[in-house]
């Protein structure tokens, strides 16, 4: 009978713990019923929220999204954060515009040049982190205002439009097989980040960083070196965010990336990546970037107040942030 009884107890904190993405995955579920509910029907008397119209539209816009927050993840596993990603995204957004519009430097080149200074920024931030034991938020922040400054002076203030049709079907709304360019990207950085996390040394070192550094140096592991390739990967992955969004909107600016970095943090954690070492599963980052994209897409949908959307979108990253902590406490 006792152990029946045992059997039979559900322990729901206890399942939150080891899957952490079921409390994504419900969320998901539950914003997609209230947006079904309250969503305004178009002239043939559809749902708009569940056309398959909005749905692509959340897909491409959400596929930066996911693709920063597999990076952000990652340096979230290590112990770090990056505040600088969105900055990161403006610098070389405007870079990749001027090339593109005033100079005849063929695209793949310019697009490698243009991931080049996004790792070399993120190669920056971790140098800056680890020789000088600067906290990386600080140390992020030092480097965003450095990057928004040097977009602006690139711009003189003034939008890019981009002109050259490859790069918007590759990087914005073109297709392969009939499927969306952007959901080929994301669907590549998910396989290419789920290996480098989940399958590879790499990805077990960066856990283990962040759950005990000191450990972690211990047992052999270069931790200065570990983080500095974290802060690169998350660098070079901005640079590759901005030119699908470019190519999704057909312009740069020198503001293009503000506050992507917030939202690649809040997708990661929603994907139940904490700070020190736990999560990280790429497949449940995915999940919680769908979930950050219906949120906004919902919102706009019926008709809540920008400002009041960004009120709600900061509670959501502190209920994200609080429930981590205390499944992390847990586990």
């Amino acid at each position: 009978m006792e152990s029946l009884q045992k059997k039979s107890n559900f322990n729901m904190s206890e399942w939150m713990v080891k899957y952490p993405q079921l409390g994504t995955g419900l969320l998901f579920v539950v914003l997609c019923i209230i947006f079904i509910i309250f969503s305004p029907t178009n002239k043939a008397g559809d749902n708009v929220f569940l056309t398959a119209q909005n749905w692509t539209s959340i897909l491409e816009s959400t596929a930066g999204f996911s693709i920063g927050a597999f990076a952000m993840a990652l340096v979230l596993l290590t112990g770090g954060i990056d505040l600088s990603a969105g900055a990161v995204m403006a610098f070389t957004g405007m870079v990749v515009a001027k090339l593109m519009e005033h100079t005849s430097l063929p695209l793949p080149l310019i697009i490698v040049i243009s991931l080049g200074l996004g790792l070399l920024s993120g190669l920056f931030n971790g140098f800056i982190i680890v020789r000088f034991k600067v906290p990386p938020f600080l140390a992020t922040l030092g480097t965003a205002g450095i990057l928004q400054g040097l977009g602006y002076m690139i711009a003189d203030g003034k939008s890019v439009y981009v002109t050259n049709e490859s790069f918007t079907r590759i990087f914005g709304f073109g297709q392969f097989l009939g499927v969306p360019m952007l959901a080929w990207w994301t669907l590549l950085f998910t396989i290419i980040m789920y290996l480098l996390i989940s399958k590879t040394k790499f990805g077990r070192r960066a856990q283990a960083i962040g759950g005990n550094e000191e450990a972690a140096h211990n047992s052999g592991i270069n931790v200065s070196a570990m983080k500095c390739a974290a802060y690169g990967i998350m660098g070079l992955v901005s640079a590759f965010v901005v030119l699908t969004t470019i190519g999704r909107l057909g312009s740069a600016v020198p503001t293009q990336g503000q506050g992507y970095e917030l939202q690649f943090i809040v997708a990661a954690v929603l994907g139940g990546t904490g700070f020190s070492g736990q999560g990280g599963n790429v497949f449940s980052v995915l999940l919680g970037s769908l979930v950050l994209g219906v949120l906004l897409n919902g919102m706009t949908l019926v008709g809540v107040n920008y400002y009041l959307q960004a009120v709600i979108k900061g509670l959501v990253i502190i209920m994200a942030v609080i429930v981590t902590l205390q499944l992390s406490r847990k586990k």
